[in-house]
């Protein structure tokens, strides 16, 4: 699970990367996590966030579509967007709401 140690790298996270949404989204999946009971290593988690950078080519508003889609499908790490976040993160607005909700 998450603790004190690794509050304090998503913080660190946060600050390189300040994006409100992003860090709402990440809090959230850190806190899916840990009531999950799911765990994760320090180093795991250093691995999952270089994943997410990598993943989004460093674009904010993709890590948090991204992170937003695993928090969604309740996945315990980080993967590429499906097609329906692709195209919402590409700026098209024109989706039914639940297809949103995908994202």
């Amino acid at each position: 699970m998450l603790n004190g140690n690794y509050q304090a790298d998503l913080q660190q996270f946060f600050r390189s990367f300040p994006d409100t949404a992003l860090s709402g989204w990440l809090q959230q999946w850190a806190d899916m996590r840990r009531k999950n009971g799911w765990t994760l290593t320090r180093w795991g988690l250093t691995a999952l966030l270089d994943k997410l950078q990598s993943l989004s080519g460093g674009n904010l508003q993709t890590m948090a579509a991204i992170v937003k889609q695993s928090v969604s499908r309740r996945w315990k790490g980080f993967f590429a967007l499906k097609r329906a976040s692709y195209c919402y993160r590409a700026g098209h607005q024109n989706f039914s709401w639940s297809e949103k909700r995908i994202c």
